[in-house]
């Protein structure tokens, strides 16, 4: 059996997170923005919080 794809399983470092989201972005496809958030909202932990104060 094929295991789904994670791609939150990846995003391991801020870098990693910041250029996923860039690429989404960059991509203009609502959808592709869409599920870019959905899985970095499962790596809230290395979001800043610190910066927004």
């Amino acid at each position: 059996m094929l295991k789904l794809y994670d791609a939150a399983e990846y995003l391991d470092s801020p870098e990693t997170i910041a250029a996923y989201i860039t690429e989404a972005l960059e991509s203009a496809n609502p959808s592709l923005i869409t599920m870019a958030i959905s899985a970095v909202g499962g790596r809230s932990s290395y979001l800043r919080t610190d910066a927004l104060d």
